[in-house]
């Protein structure tokens, strides 16, 4: 009875370690899952972060060749405006010299 007694305690001890051993992995599991869900997220993290740097970055340029392409209709217009300033001076200088001549008739 007793040797029974004992090989049962036995098999109860046995079955309890392998019941504690099943929870310890899946704690473990756990853990690793949530380890890998934490770099998961972190490695997201940074591909957002970088892509929003490129996104950034491409926005940087687009307003950079804007401001350009404004620059070089502004100076454009600038220098419409000179031509038109210079034509009206020479017209003008045109005029004064034709009346000055007539003056001297």
């Amino acid at each position: 009875m007793r040797k029974r007694m004992r090989i049962r305690m036995r098999t109860r001890m046995r079955i309890r370690m392998r019941i504690r051993m099943r929870i310890k992995m899946r704690i473990r599991m756990r853990i690793r899952m949530r380890i890998r869900m934490r770099m998961r997220m972190r490695m997201r993290m940074r591909i957002r972060i970088r892509m929003r740097i490129r996104i950034r970055m491409r926005m940087r340029i687009r307003m950079r060749i804007r401001m350009r392409i404004r620059m070089r209709i502004r100076m454009r217009i600038r220098m419409r405006i000179r031509m038109r300033m210079r034509i009206r001076m020479r017209m003008r200088m045109r005029m004064n010299m034709r009346i000055r001549m007539r003056m001297r008739k």
